[in-house]
């Protein structure tokens, strides 16, 4: 073999940077270059690094969700843009694992939106709650279950709302009990959604604050308590599958 054919072809990898890396895939010491991209003064860069990052599974969300706490404006936007743009079980997984439980109850929110088809719409039905898929719910249960230590989840809801008697047809004092079980309705007074204590000091089952079924106000009973009976329901209902 003569010198020239020890020469590197233009598709060898000893080439380098030449040769961008498939989408979606993974290289060897990516999330270091990622890393060293948005530490980067030139906003461009940072911007790329960010977007990057969504090919680089768990480690790549972990970075999206540690970036939403990043000293520049910028930044944090960017990040937060692209997780809600991307909607799913590995993005609610990151943020729950980083314990930022108001941004996980959103992007759970937005989840069951988008597998119920309701995203324009904003808000489900107690149709909807009662069609929707039990390996999406039991799966964005587990996850809430598992992250909290038991002490958050859709199911931990239930359990409350069964053992204090909460049936279809329960009237104005039984939501009331829940509520107040629940920490929602604290001194005689419904909370806002963003009223809700995010953190793992709350009583147990006051996460997810259920915005997506019962409206940033958790004090409307008609909504509130109807879309609670079918979400236990539903959940009874997919836990006896």
């Amino acid at each position: 073999m003569s010198e020239g054919d020890r020469q590197p072809g233009d598709s060898d990898a000893v080439l380098g940077n030449l040769i961008l890396p498939p989408r979606g895939g993974l290289v060897l010491g990516g999330m270091e270059r990622i890393k060293r991209q948005a530490a980067s003064l030139e906003v461009d860069q940072q911007m790329t690094a960010l977007l990057d990052a969504l090919n680089y599974g768990d480690a790549g969300l972990a970075f999206l969700v540690q970036s939403l706490s990043h000293e520049a404006a910028q930044i944090r936007r960017a990040a937060h843009q692209i997780l809600w743009q991307n909607p799913g079980l590995p993005c609610l997984k990151a943020l729950l694992a980083a314990q930022n439980w108001k941004l996980a109850d959103e992007m759970t929110s937005l989840i069951i939106l988008k597998l119920a088809h309701r995203q324009s719409i904003g808000s489900l039905t107690i149709e909807d709650i009662g069609k929707f898929p039990c390996t999406d719910l039991l799966d964005l249960d587990h996850l809430w279950m598992v992250q909290s230590n038991g002490r958050f989840g859709f199911s931990v809801q239930g359990v409350i709302w069964q053992r204090l008697g909460g049936k279809p047809n329960s009237d104005w004092r039984m939501w009331c009990r829940f509520g107040q079980q629940v920490g929602w309705l604290t001194r005689g007074s419904w909370l806002w959604w963003n009223e809700l204590n995010f953190s793992l000091t709350a009583p147990a089952g006051h996460l997810p604050g259920g915005s997506v079924y019962m409206g940033w106000g958790l004090g409307d009973f008609w909504i509130g308590c109807r879309a609670l009976s079918a979400l236990t329901s539903r959940m009874t209902a997919c836990l006896l599958k």
